[in-house]
């Protein structure tokens, strides 16, 4: 009883931290998350290496950063996008990387191989996550590299 009462009171102290700006992120809806973003960064990831990717730190085979100008089209491939809840166990190909003033405040994933057609955005801490149309997404990638 005693270390429950005392893992309680360290997330009362953790939670009642001062993060500046971005103190409620994770209570924020995604599309507000994206309209906070002055930069978006995507990496794309060798999944035949890793089949979860656990840290930014893994070496990416490919970046792509999308600046402020080209948010817009990020949003647009979540139209007509299904959410869900909680996913489990899905394979890492993409990560997303949600900056402001150059300081990343969130981080999703995407699996591409879920799905035929379809790929998978999820929340780093896996409890939502969007289907949308895998064309509208290569679509957004090669937009990102012009």
């Amino acid at each position: 009883m005693e270390k429950i009462i005392q893992l309680f009171l360290a997330l009362i102290i953790i939670s009642s931290c001062n993060h500046g700006k971005y103190e409620n992120l994770n209570s924020l809806p995604f599309n507000e998350l994206v309209a906070e973003s002055d930069q978006i960064v995507v990496k794309l990831y060798d999944s035949t290496v890793e089949k979860q990717i656990t840290s930014t730190e893994s070496n990416p085979k490919k970046i792509f950063k999308v600046s402020k100008e080209k948010i817009d089209s990020f949003k647009s491939i979540f139209e007509n996008a299904k959410k869900t809840g909680y996913c489990c166990c899905p394979i890492s190909n993409y990560s997303i990387s949600l900056l402001y003033d150059n300081k990343e405040f969130g981080l999703f994933y995407v699996d591409t191989t879920e799905f035929k057609g379809k790929v998978r955005i999820y929340d780093c801490g896996y409890q939502y996550s969007y289907i949308l149309e895998e064309q509208k997404w290569k679509r957004f990638l090669s937009e990102a590299e012009k």
